[in-house]
């Protein structure tokens, strides 16, 4: 996952994945949700009908000098600064106490496509049992597993004027179980 920019001045760099959820596991994962939260609506980030799930957006400071937060100014000089930290959700603790993971974490992606892998046994070991993803971004229309944490916050949703639940979706892993067979019309010219 590659670090993408947010609209604004300066912009703010996150990582990211869509998701595309089938209706019948949508209303679970909706009725879940609501449920969990004690709420009839709750607000989401949800982008032409796909579930955003991403890293936190980098901290903005306005002054450049006299504090500990980092100002990014390109994507290039993220990815320079971009270190993964062991312990923080990092590429060997997908199951660590980190609840999100920062703009310049590393999202662990794995590679379970012919491996044996059970996710119910096995969901514990993803570091130790499956190989790291090689191919660089997950291809459009994988069929993935994405481990991931919510938090919740009161904000105003485009178009209200009162503030009402948001629920925030925090990625810190991705396992691609298949990605989408490619045929010859695909291929560029």
């Amino acid at each position: 996952m590659s670090p993408v920019a947010s609209a604004g001045t300066p912009p703010r760099y996150r990582k990211y994945i869509s998701l595309l959820v089938h209706n019948q596991d949508w209303e679970r994962t909706e009725s879940f949700v609501c449920i969990c939260f004690g709420q009839d609506t709750i607000h989401c980030a949800i982008n032409a009908k796909a579930l955003q799930l991403s890293t936190r957006l980098n901290p903005v400071d306005t002054s450049k000098e006299g504090t500990d937060h980092l100002y990014i100014e390109s994507p290039k000089k993220a990815d320079a600064q971009s270190k993964p930290r062991e312990g923080a959700g990092g590429p060997s603790s997908q199951f660590s106490s980190a609840y999100s993971l920062k703009y310049d974490d590393e999202v662990p992606v794995y590679d379970a496509r012919g491996v044996d892998f059970d996710f119910h046994t096995n969901i514990r070991d993803l570091s130790t049992m499956l190989p790291r993803w090689k191919g660089g971004e997950v291809p459009i229309g994988s069929f993935i597993v994405a481990g991931f944490t919510m938090a919740s916050f009161m904000g105003k949703a485009q178009g209200m004027t009162d503030k009402t639940l948001h629920v925030g979706n925090n990625i810190l892993w991705v396992v691609i179980c298949g990605t989408p067979v490619r045929s010859s019309s695909d291929s560029p010219s």
